[in-house]
Formats: structure tokens, C-alpha cells, sequence
């Protein structure tokens, strides 16, 4: 059934719904009440989270807002989380429903996309997982979420790293690239892969290695310097220095090994030492709950017993 179409159903019930909650009441609502509990009822009569859904949802919604109706709505709802809530619209259905009829679609178009198109080719799974990065790298503010922050550094890394050499230092050129190289992954990649690649810190690898034109490898030197592939090409054009560096504590009796990489260098060292198996510890915010968690990690409690000692 067409948008249309479905737009003027919804209105001819919620028109109705209406009708018969100012009857109910004996007609003591004013026009604004009233126009409030129209949008709000049609925003109700919206269930899921396909195409046609968040464009209906997302115009309702963009109403509510533009119009004030949260606080005309004779319900007195509070806000806007707790009016959609009590239309049965989640919390995360509604962020990712704004992020994407507010700013994604519109860019996409910018571009020349059909969105129609596009969410065949990606679906709906990775459409919400790839929201909030590229909500992020739309509108160019930095995320609330420290997840989403590191999801979109990751993303700039890869895309600078693959178009580093062709990109300007223009901001448009950088976001459009980006938002190309994600729908592109986003169409090649399933769900598990896709959120692989956003959220490298839960894969131990989170990409498939491709064959590199020259053998992978990490250089290690007496002083604990680590060199990879990467770091000898980018020497060949005029950078020096390491591409990461280790810490190494010999007690006497084994070695630690310390490093602070950033995640395309930890991707690297995965995929040069394929027999090698991460944990990855994700400390949370906060600086009680960080040392509360940090504590439970094995090798972070043997480094401070020898720092006691």
C-alpha cells in the first residue's frame, strides 16, 4: 500500500479516535488539545521499525517536536521519551527513527541515493547498527555514547586509511566518503560482520585479511620497538619512527608486554600473530566502577601486586 494512502487511513482513525475522546468528555478540549491528541494518536497507530514505519513514525514525531504538542497533550506527558513510550515507541526505536528521517535520509538523498534502494540492499539490522555512526558523521558532533566515539573513530580510521592519498582536508569530502564507505560495507557485510567492524574491541579480528602484496609482519628490536608492514611502507615515503610501541617489564622470571595501540593497529597485530587470543577487558565510565572492574582482571592485579611489593 502507498505512503499516501496509509498516511490518510491513519488520519481518517485518529480523526475518529478523537471525535469520540471530545464526546466522551463533553468537548471541554481546546483546538490545541486537540491537534495534540490527533498527531499523538496517529504516532500510536504506527507498530515496527520497517521503511514505511520510521518515515511515518519520523514525521509524527518531527510534528510533536516542531509544534510543542508534548506539553499541550492533555495526557501530561513530561517529555517526548514518555509521550512515545506510551505509544509504544522504545526509547532506542525513537533515537534511531529521528537520526534517521531527520539526518541520514536527507543526506543520503543529497547524494543521490534512493533510500528506498538502499535500505533493500541493507536492511534493518545493519541500518540500526550503523546509525548512530553515521548520524555522528552527518552532522560532524562528537556522540554521546564513548561506544558510538570509539565506533566513529574506528570508521575515520579505515576510511583515511583506504583514501588517505585521494581525500582534501575538506570536511564535506571526508563526511561524504564516509557515509559512501559505510553503506557500501553495510550492503557487503551480515549483521555479525558489520557489528564486528563497528565494534572492533568485541572481535579478536575484525576484518578478513586480505593478501597483502607483501608478507605481514611485526619487527620487534632489543629495545622493544615494534615496526609493521605498514610503518616500512610509510617509510618509504619519508615518515620514520615506529608505528606502535610496547612496554616490556622482565621481572626475571617472564615478561610483560604493555602497549596502547590504536584499533587499526591492534587489527594488524591480530592479524600478523593469528595464534594469538585477545580478551578484551571493556572498563566502564566512571572512576569507582572503572577501579571496581579493573581489579577482576588477572594480569591487572599481578602488575599492582609487583608494585607493592
Amino acid at each position: 500500500m502507498a505512503l499516501v494512502s496509509v498516511k490518510d487511513n491513519i488520519l481518517a482513525a485518529a480523526e475518529a479516535n478523537v471525535a469520540a475522546a471530545v464526546e466522551q468528555f463533553g468537548g471541554q478540549f481546546t483546538e490545541q488539545e486537540k491537534r495534540a491528541m490527533l498527531v499523538v494518536d496517529e504516532l500510536k497507530q504506527v507498530n515496527g521499525m520497517d521503511l514505511m514505519a520510521i518515515l511515518l513514525r519520523g514525521e509524527y514525531i518531527t510534528q510533536i517536536e516542531q509544534e510543542g504538542l508534548v506539553g499541550l497533550h492533555p495526557g501530561g506527558f513530561g517529555d517526548m521519551q514518555t509521550l512515545a513510550r506510551a505509544q509504544g515507541v522504545s526509547p532506542s526505536e525513537m533515537s534511531d527513527t529521528k537520526a534517521m528521517y531527520q539526518t541520514i535520509f536527507p543526506y543520503l538523498q543529497r547524494l543521490g541515493f534512493s533510500v528506498a534502494l538502499v535500505w533493500d540492499d541493507i536492511g534493518v539490522s545493519n541500518f540500526r547498527e550503523m546509525t548512530a555512526v553515521l548520524k555522528a558523521v552527518v552532522t560532524g558532533e562528537t556522540p554521546n555514547r564513548r561506544t558510538t566515539r570509539e565506533s566513529l573513530r574506528v570508521i575515520l580510521n579505515h576510511v583515511i586509511d583506504e583514501n588517505g592519498p585521494a581525500l582534501t582536508t575538506t570536511d564535506d569530502e571526508l563526511k561524504e566518503t564516509t557515509v559512501r564507505w559505510l553503506i557500501g560495507q553495510a550492503t557487503e557485510l551480515n549483521n555479525d560482520r558489520l557489528r564486528d567492524l563497528l565494534r572492533p574491541w568485541n572481535a579478536q579480528i575484525t576484518e578478513e585479511p586480505s593478501e597483502p602484496e607483501e608478507p605481514t609482519m611485526i619487527d620487534v628490536d632489543m629495545d622493544g620497538n615494534v615496526t609493521t608492514v605498514r610503518e616500512h611502507t610509510r617509510g618509504n615515503n619519508g615518515h620514520r619512527g615506529p608505528s606502535a610501541w610496547i612496554d616490556v617489564i622482565d621481572t626475571g622470571v617472564c615478561r610483560y608486554v604493555l602497549a596502547q595501540l590504536t584499533y587499526t593497529e591492534y587489527n594488524e597485530l591480530m592479524l600478523a600473530l593469528p595464534a594469538m587470543a585477545a580478551r578484551i577487558h571493556t572498563l566502564p565510565d566512571g572512576t569507582p566502577a572503572r577501579r571496581e572492574e579493573a581489579a577482576r582482571i588477572p594480569i591487572l592485579r599481578t602488575l599492582a601486586h609487583l608494585l607493592e611489593d
